[in-house]
């Protein structure tokens, strides 16, 4: 679903169980916003996107298709 985002993930090694508490939601939750099964809220975005990656913008990390481009203007 979120392609750029999965491959942040991949390439920090972080686990659906350390995003999931800095958002506040359970494992499942997470893993179910991570496929596309429920959206993810606008504050949940930002607390990840802070968190571990403040070097991509959100239109990178939650844009649908897969960029190259991390910072678009965030």
């Amino acid at each position: 679903m979120f392609p750029n985002l999965e491959a942040e993930i991949a390439r920090k090694k972080l686990s659906n169980a350390i995003c999931s508490k800095a958002c506040g939601i359970s494992e499942k939750s997470f893993s179910n916003k991570r496929t596309g099964k429920t959206e993810f809220l606008l504050s949940e975005m930002i607390i990840l996107k802070n968190s571990f990656f403040p070097e991509c913008s959100l239109e990178y990390l939650f844009g649908e298709t897969a960029d190259n481009e991390k910072n678009g203007g965030d």
